[in-house]
């Protein structure tokens, strides 16, 4: 199993299947969600002002989406294009523009209170909100890990699914039948509710057919990621990224 990263920076354990790379994720998801929750109650007590939860929220933003690049596309910051950091760069201006508006929103609600007008969001509410900034990353991961080649991924606006940022599906990959066709599963999780395009989708992409571009080999897309060496990426305070 991988070892997890610190803020002083663990190097990665070898991690060749697309599975050990979405449980990887999901322990790093797991953290962002830790820190969110306390910037979230941190800020519903006052501890902390709108301006500094939302500069902590976007330094965490950033670092998830910039771990799921990495990542998805085999650990090594350099063998990243230009073109893979753009739609990177993109995915996080669009959260950032979703966080504005909650923040708009919490300050129009706390306005409410002052003047007794109305009640403020829950502890509760915004935590949970909070963490679908956390869920977004979903899509960057997928986007990178298929170079981009696919037309929408599971929390991917462009798949225009009434769940969005909420959805629960993946994907599965498989070889298929000659080397440069790749088999894509839209695959749903059982255990949670669907709305009717993810449902409509899981039939449709069953499987989609992906095919590679020349050049780009099955065995090095899939299955082929290097070790990543210390320090290479901390998060915990994000400050590689400023």
């Amino acid at each position: 199993m991988p070892t997890d990263w610190t803020p002083a920076g663990n190097p990665v354990s070898y991690l060749g299947t697309l599975a050990q790379r979405q449980a990887y994720m999901e322990k790093l998801r797991a953290g962002f969600n830790d820190r969110v929750e306390t910037l979230s109650r941190d800020l519903y007590t006052t501890k902390i002002n709108y301006d500094t939860w939302q500069r902590y929220m976007r330094q965490e933003i950033k670092a998830m989406h910039t771990a799921a690049l990495i990542i998805a596309r085999g650990g090594d910051p350099k063998a990243i294009t230009k073109s893979d950091w753009a739609a990177c760069q993109k995915a996080v201006r669009d959260q950032y523009a979703y966080l504005r508006n909650f923040a708009l929103q919490a300050q129009a609600r706390a306005y409410l209170v002052e003047t007794g007008q109305g009640d403020f969001f829950s502890e509760k509410y915004m935590a949970t909100r909070s963490k679908l900034y956390g869920g977004a990353v979903s899509a960057t991961f997928y986007r990178a890990f298929a170079h981009n080649l696919l037309p929408f991924v599971p929390r991917d606006e462009r798949a225009e699914t009434e769940c969005d940022g909420a959805c629960k599906c993946s994907l599965e990959f498989q070889q298929g039948p000659t080397p440069e066709t790749i088999h894509v599963f839209w695959r749903m999780d059982y255990a949670a509710e669907h709305c009717p395009t993810c449902i409509r989708l899981s039939g449709e992409w069953n499987p989609y057919v992906l095919t590679l571009p020349e050049g780009l080999s099955v065995s090095e897309w899939v299955m082929w990621l290097p070790r990543m060496r210390a320090g290479d990426l901390a998060l915990g305070g994000a400050d590689y990224l400023a």
